[in-house]
């Protein structure tokens, strides 16, 4: 609880820590060891820490987000400039070696309720990491609503052996299209894993003429294709139905999915931010409302004891979303 005193600079933050929360899914450099930290005074703020560095990696505070949402035009009166800046200062002075690591702008972007603004780590052969630093501000009053990195040790990976397009080539076969119509975008990722591309957005249509859209990460030494997905929002995705898991906190869930966060609403519930995608959950429910469609739960949202329960297998939909246009699909954050 110290680190969060010292990251808000704030002593005197009266505070509640959750138990030691560990997640050893994929390969051992992307296992997790974490506390939840949350201000009990107003509950209007919540910090996450890295059990094994003491470093706060996430922090949300919820009463800076504006009571009324825009889509479509951004709310003011600072400027996107102006909101970049103050996010950049932030990040500054939060991200030791924000400097020095090869952090860059790569993505900025408007979220209906302020801007948010990513930097990312890029190495040799222009190959993104999962080492990364978000800040999002509220464009009223420059108010920090949110604060999320990863820290790992730099990879070192080895050169890329085959292109962009033969990386889209292979998908095309994996995908079992006929034709490719168009790529998003495609980048290249590293990890201590090794190196891989990464394709959103790839559009085919199969023998059928049947037309589809994927999003796939291909080893960028052997070829070979490591995942292929539905973006969600896709129409093959939408109308999504929850069926697996057993109920847990909607907070433990978003901790295990890159960028989540979660707007508390108390008693009607929350309002989960995952890329550009929205959910808002309310108890007694079981759908979910989001940018992408309804999804249809297999039990209804309960909130039990101040905590918001649903169903694990929510986790993958969260997961899907968090997918970026820019290769970070494989970060675990």
């Amino acid at each position: 609880m110290d680190a969060v005193r010292v990251f808000a600079g704030d002593g005197g933050l009266q505070l509640e820590c959750s138990e030691l929360k560990q997640y050893a899914e994929g390969s051992e450099w992307s296992h997790r060891k974490i506390y939840v930290v949350d201000e009990v005074q107003t509950e209007q703020a919540s910090w996450t820490v890295d059990a094994m560095t003491g470093e706060a990696i996430r922090a949300c505070h919820y009463d800076a987000y504006p009571d009324e949402q825009s889509w479509d035009t951004p709310l003011g009166p600072l400027t996107q400039e102006a909101c970049r800046q103050i996010a950049e200062d932030f990040a500054r002075s939060k991200y030791s070696g924000f400097e020095t690591v090869g952090l860059h702008l790569n993505k900025q972007e408007w979220t209906g309720e302020g801007w948010s603004f990513d930097w990312q780590q890029k190495i040799t052969h222009d190959a993104w990491t999962p080492n990364h630093v978000r800040v999002d501000v509220n464009p009223t009053d420059g108010r920090i609503q949110g604060y999320g990195c990863r820290r790992i040790p730099t990879p070192t990976p080895p050169a890329p052996q085959i292109t962009a397009a033969q990386a889209i080539d292979a998908v095309k076969v994996g995908k079992g299209f006929v034709t490719v119509l168009q790529t998003e975008s495609s980048s290249l990722f590293a990890t201590p894993d090794g190196i891989s591309w990464v394709l959103m957005g790839v559009q085919g249509n199969d023998a059928e003429g049947v037309w589809s859209i994927c999003n796939a990460r291909v080893d960028a030494v052997s070829g070979e294709v490591l995942s292929i997905s539905e973006p969600w929002g896709s129409p093959s995705s939408a109308g999504s139905s929850v069926t697996a898991g057993e109920s847990t906190s909607i907070r433990d869930l978003a901790a295990k999915v890159p960028g989540a966060k979660v707007h508390w609403l108390g008693k009607d519930g929350a309002k989960v931010f995952v890329g550009k995608e929205r959910y808002m959950l309310v108890p007694g429910k079981d759908t979910i409302e989001s940018t992408g469609g309804t999804i249809k739960l297999s039990a209804k949202i309960k909130l039990v004891d101040g905590r918001l329960m649903v169903p694990s297998g929510l986790l993958d939909i969260l997961k899907s979303a968090s997918a970026p246009k820019k290769a970070r699909q494989s970060a675990a954050r």
